[in-house]
């Protein structure tokens, strides 16, 4: 997903117009297009994730290139003179770090070996923005702000400036003291990438063999362990209603903030329309990979 638009793809304010707040958003990374698009393959996974578990695979794989492309397309901009960097690393974050560590608790329950390479990339990323946090706040923090136009950073309830110094220098603390642990995080997930790929020969499972969620059973069960199984799929039933309530509130939570985000701050992202080609085809192949969930789960 490259640039395809013919207009400054960064957060800026208009420099044709210095005396207004007109505040430019990027649509490369959070146009209507692109978080619609985004949007429906987080949903198509969801789907799989509910009816059809075995077939999730092709799901986290479509949103793993897909969060890939909006990353390299965000962090391109980023070192640019005048772009509000401070807004694009939060709705980066919010959009794709928010939404993918929503499944995180299925790999811990309910972890299909071919799954893992979902999981260290899904960690490799969320590494890779906690590790940019400290270059944004202390270098980056007030990069592109106009005096006089107020820049907000919205939380559920709450609205912060970005100029508010107090919040700015919370921010920067936080952000060095998580170091460590992103540091660990990448370091552990690039290791565990490459083993993984030693492992399976470009990702294609050895044995091939995949731990079942609730709804499939072995036949080879004894009646000694019967009652053992039942108590299993009980607690994996209970396990997964909890999930899916997690996933459900932290969706709500992360798409709502991106959402407040850009209507908080009335970013323009007019200049690439829906109809254009870099918005429609993200928006495609959302709907595509959404359908087909359905589809999947119907036959189901």
């Amino acid at each position: 997903m490259a640039s395809f638009t013919a207009v400054e793809a960064y957060t800026h304010f208009d420099k044709d117009e210095p005396d207004k707040c007109h505040l430019i958003g990027d649509p490369d990374v959070y146009d209507i297009g692109v978080r619609l698009g985004f949007y429906l393959q987080y949903l198509a996974l969801m789907i799989h994730l509910w009816a059809n578990p075995e077939a999730a695979n092709s799901a986290r794989s479509g949103l793993s290139i897909f969060t890939l492309e909006i990353f390299t397309n965000a962090y391109r901009t980023m070192s640019w003179e005048g772009s509000i960097v401070i807004l694009e690393i939060l709705i980066l974050g919010s959009m794709t770090i928010g939404l993918t560590l929503s499944t995180l608790p299925d790999f811990i329950l309910f972890t299909a070996k071919n799954s893992e390479l979902y999981l260290w990339l899904m960690l490799g990323m969320l590494s890779m923005w906690t590790l940019s946090l400290p270059w944004v706040f202390l270098t980056k923090q007030n990069n592109g702000l106009k005096p006089g136009c107020d820049v907000s950073i919205p939380f559920l309830f709450i609205s912060i400036k970005a100029s508010n110094k107090t919040w700015q220098i919370f921010m920067k603390v936080s952000s060095c003291l998580s170091i460590p642990g992103a540091a660990a995080l990448a370091i552990s997930s690039s290791i565990a990438l490459y083993l993984y790929y030693k492992k399976n020969d470009f990702g294609l499972g050895n044995d091939g063999n995949i731990r079942r969620r609730e709804g499939d059973v072995n036949i080879d069960i004894n009646a000694d362990d019967f009652d053992e199984q039942v108590i299993m799929g009980l607690f994996e039933r209970i396990a997964f209603l909890g999930i899916t309530f997690f996933r459900l509130l932290a969706t709500a939570l992360s798409i709502a903030q991106v959402e407040h985000t850009i209507k908080k701050n009335q970013i323009d992202i007019s200049s690439a329309p829906i109809t254009s080609t870099g918005q429609f085809i993200p928006l495609l192949m959302g709907v595509y990979c959404a359908f087909g969930a359905i589809v999947s789960a119907v036959k189901r």
